[in-house]
């Protein structure tokens, strides 16, 4: 039984609180096709590295590195560093935040 399912991603993604500042490009369409299609994730050296992973997210699809077919090493380190970015953005907010409060007032 095949099901089909109508998404707007370029108005939806761009449009949602999640990732207001996402550009939807019509690659991330196809990565999506094929990852659905053959479970790999083709990343062209275009790529901005946030915007695969903004659009992986909004569609809470869970990928193991392997996955990830990469058209260039640059996309790679985008990719990569992107992602090391929103894994530790919470934490440095949390750490700045710790040093401002225990700074003496300036009042």
């Amino acid at each position: 039984k095949q099901v089909n399912i109508e998404l707007d991603p370029e108005v939806e993604c761009s449009d949602s609180n999640h990732c207001h500042s996402m550009e939807w490009k019509p690659w991330l369409t196809e990565c999506l096709k094929m990852y659905y299609n053959n479970g790999t994730i083709r990343i062209p050296a275009d790529c901005t590295g946030s915007d695969i992973l903004i659009a992986l997210e909004y569609f809470g699809i869970v990928y193991a590195p392997d996955q990830l077919i990469f058209d260039s090493f640059a996309a790679y380190l985008r990719v990569k560093l992107w992602s090391d970015y929103f894994t530790y953005r919470s934490h440095m907010a949390d750490w700045i935040t710790q040093r401002l409060m225990k700074l003496p007032s300036r009042h």
